[in-house]
């Protein structure tokens, strides 16, 4: 991995998902929709470099 750690995919993962909940709980579309793309390139990130993410507990919504 050249200029991301593992650790700074995890936290962009972490950060996204946040971000997700707080736009689901605002209710705006737009937001929503922002946060779903944030979330899926992090995810791709992690993929692409072959970061293991931490497993959720269920209590999170994404």
């Amino acid at each position: 991995m050249s200029e991301m750690t593992a650790d700074a995919v995890r936290g962009r993962v972490a950060a996204a998902r946040a971000a997700l909940a707080e736009a689901v709980d605002s209710g705006e579309f737009g937001a929503i929709s922002e946060a779903l793309d944030a979330l899926e390139e992090s995810l791709g990130l992690a993929r692409l470099h072959g970061v293991e993410l931490p497993a959720t507990d269920g209590s999170e919504r994404t």
